[in-house]
């Protein structure tokens, strides 16, 4: 059992967004050699556009669950949770069958961990287990 690291992250640069900025760029060079218009010319330009922007902005999601801490990865930054000021981790499905997990602290502030809808709802308690913290399902 892995008990270093454990979590999702997702993010922009990754090969599937390089591949549609290729294709987007190959598409206006088409249609500026074929000489297809100004409007669809326009549009592949919008197109690449909006590529170079998810990239250049490069989002993130997710959480990294480390021995005694959480990184929760959100599109203003990272923040670290000591695992020692949580109070209980709170496990459930949603009504589409999606995991949610919530950080409970000792606060009385409730914090979601984006990304656990995308892991397995046993695997997620057997990791907070793990680490000693109160897992509610």
């Amino acid at each position: 059992m892995n008990t270093e690291s454990f979590g999702y992250r997702s993010q922009a640069r990754r090969p599937g967004t390089y591949i549609a900025l290729g294709l987007a760029m190959a598409v206006v060079y088409l249609c500026i050699t074929l000489d297809l218009g100004q409007l669809v010319i326009a549009l592949a330009l919008v197109y690449v556009a909006l590529v170079v922007r998810r990239l250049w902005l490069n989002p993130v999601k997710g959480f990294r669950l480390g021995r005694g801490w959480v990184e929760i990865y959100r599109p203003r930054g990272v923040d670290v949770i000591q695992l020692r000021e949580v109070d209980s981790v709170t496990v459930c499905r949603t009504n589409k069958g999606a995991t949610a997990c919530f950080l409970n602290m000792g606060t009385g502030e409730i914090l979601p961990l984006p990304g656990a809808e995308k892991l397995e709802f046993q695997q997620i308690i057997r990791e907070f287990g793990l680490r000693g913290v109160r897992v509610l399902a």
